[in-house]
C-alpha cells in the first residue's frame, strides 16, 4: 500500500494546483486517472496506458493531449515530500541491515530519491534503478517501469542525452506508450531552450544503434513469445 498512499498525495497536491488554472474537464481526467491508479496499485493488475482510460471517457484528441502532456511535466518538477522520503530510507535501510532489500522496497526507494530536490539524491536513486534493470531477468513490466524512472531520474539532473536514451528504449518496447512520447518531447524541448538541440539530434543518431534500444527490442520479442501472447 506504499504505492497507494504516494498516489493520493500526489493526486490532493495535483488537484490543488490544477483547480485554479485547468478546465472541469482536465481535472475530471485527472482524479479518475488516479483512482485507475490506485485500484490497479491494490488489485496488482498491469499498469495499462492511461490512454485506455481516455478512450474509455470518450473525450476528445485535444484533452487526451493536453493531460498526457500536463503529466508528465508534472512528474518531472514533482519533489517528494520528506516524510515519504525518511519513510522509505528508513525502510530500506532496515532491509539492508537485515541482509536482504526487496525489489519493491528498493523501487519505492528510488521512486522517493528521483524525485527529490537533492541532485545527490537523485543520482543515487538512479543507481538504484540501474541496479533493479540489470537484475531484472524476467518481468518485462518491471523493466519497463525501471526504464521511465530512470528516463525521469536523469532528465530532473539535466542529463538529457541519457533521459533520451531511456525513452526510447522503453519505446523500442511499447512504441504506442503516449506518457513516454510526451516525456520524450518534454526532454527535448528543454535541451532546446538551454541550447542543447544539437546535441538531442547526434545523441540520437548514436543511441539508435546503442545497447538499451537492442535490449528493448529483445525484451518486445521476449514478450511476444510468452504463453497466451497475441
Amino acid at each position: 500500500f506504499s504505492y497507494v498512499n504516494i498516489t493520493i498525495n500526489l493526486s490532493v497536491k495535483k488537484y490543488e494546483k490544477l483547480k485554479k488554472t485547468s478546465s472541469s474537464c482536465v481535472i475530471r481526467i485527472l482524479v479518475i486517472t488516479h483512482i485507475f491508479q490506485i485500484f490497479l496499485t491494490v488489485t496488482n493488475l498491469p499498469n495499462f496506458p492511461p490512454v485506455y482510460l481516455w478512450k474509455s471517457l470518450l473525450l476528445s484528441k485535444d484533452h487526451i493531449v493536453k493531460y498526457s502532456y500536463l503529466m508528465a511535466d508534472d512528474i518531472l518538477n514533482e519533489v517528494v515530500s520528506p516524510e515519504d522520503l525518511t519513510r522509505f530510507e528508513r525502510l530500506y535501510h532496515e532491509e539492508l541491515h537485515n541482509g536482504s532489500v526487496s525489489r519493491m522496497t528498493q523501487f519505492n526507494y528510488s521512486f522517493c530519491l528521483v524525485r527529490s530536490e537533492f541532485c545527490a539524491d537523485i543520482r543515487k536513486g538512479i543507481l538504484l534503478l540501474e541496479e533493479l534493470f540489470k537484475t531484472e531477468t524476467e518481468d518485462i513490466d518491471r523493466k519497463r517501469d525501471y526504464l521511465y524512472y530512470l528516463a525521469i531520474g536523469n532528465a530532473r539532473i539535466k542529463e538529457y542525452t541519457k533521459s533520451l536514451k531511456y525513452c526510447r528504449a522503453f519505446l523500442a518496447i511499447e512504441p504506442a506508450n503516449s506518457q513516454v512520447q510526451n516525456l520524450e518531447n518534454i526532454v527535448k524541448k528543454r535541451m532546446e531552450t538551454e541550447g542543447l538541440k544539437g546535441i538531442a539530434l547526434a545523441g540520437g543518431a548514436v543511441l539508435a544503434l546503442g545497447g538499451l534500444i537492442g535490449l528493448g527490442l529483445a525484451m518486445a520479442r521476449k514478450g511476444n513469445k510468452e504463453p497466451g501472447s497475441k
